[in-house]
């Protein structure tokens, strides 16, 4: 199934042949952001995100008009309050499109990112001044934190400018966290962790920033399942 859900519902790249069922694109769907004309949330489980600080719609990949949302770079983000619905209890996938507008080399720069004030739990995905990728992951146990593949001199692992890219991950609930680029698979990570969601306040999802670091670009495309899809 994942190579058709993911094809289909996320990867988006002339898939229309596969076979594949509403049921099956919102199996585990506990979050959806098309950014069809606002920051609402079209999982049906009302986890609503609200365009702060400029954020504003502008033209997606697919060249239609107010279909995604526009960061500056400083402040502007899309909130959505805390909820226990997006703190999936075991695996999870999440998926986005991303557009960067700007190679700064001093830039710190988060994508999406669900974790309190002080870090203590929950993931960001980032990037950072080497323009690498990265997944932080803080757990009960420990905490990860890695690049977005397995060879720092492979091109592909790098933020991308000026060109529309997409990023998965997913992690099985155990010790596996897979990575995707554009539909291609980069690498799996094996580090048993199990992901912190309550750190005694609620944890808030953020996406165009992550701890005060700002995305400069367009994001597009945002879902977030409650399982690992690479394992169906």
């Amino acid at each position: 199934l994942f190579a058709t859900v993911l094809a289909v519902a996320l990867f988006g790249m002339g898939c229309a042949s596969v076979n594949v069922t509403k049921e099956q694109l919102q199996n585990g769907l506990i979050a959806y952001y098309p950014f069809s004309g606002n920051a609402m949330d079209a999982s049906g489980n009302g986890n609503h995100g609200e365009a702060l600080e400029g954020a504003k719609l502008t033209v997606d990949r697919h060249g239609e008009t107010d279909r995604a949302y526009l960061f500056d770079g400083i402040k502007s983000h899309i909130h959505i309050k805390g909820s226990k619905k997006i703190e999936p209890p075991h695996g999870f996938t999440v998926s986005l499109w991303y557009y960067n507008l700007e190679s700064r080399e001093d830039a710190w720069a988060g994508f999406i990112a669900k974790n309190g004030p002080g870090q203590a739990a929950g993931f960001r995905l980032w990037t950072q001044v080497s323009r690498r990728i990265f997944l932080t992951v803080w757990g009960k146990n420990g905490v990860l934190n890695t690049t977005l593949g397995p060879d720092e001199h492979s091109e592909n692992l790098f933020l991308i400018d000026k060109k529309w890219t997409q990023l998965v991950f997913t992690f099985d609930g155990v010790k596996k966290w897979s990575f995707y680029q554009n539909g291609i698979f980069v690498e799996t990570l094996e580090r048993e962790i199990e992901v912190s969601w309550n750190p005694g306040y609620p944890i808030n999802l953020n996406i165009g920033m992550s701890h005060r670091s700002f995305f400069e670009g367009m994001l597009d495309d945002i879902r977030f399942y409650d399982r690992d899809l690479s394992t169906e």
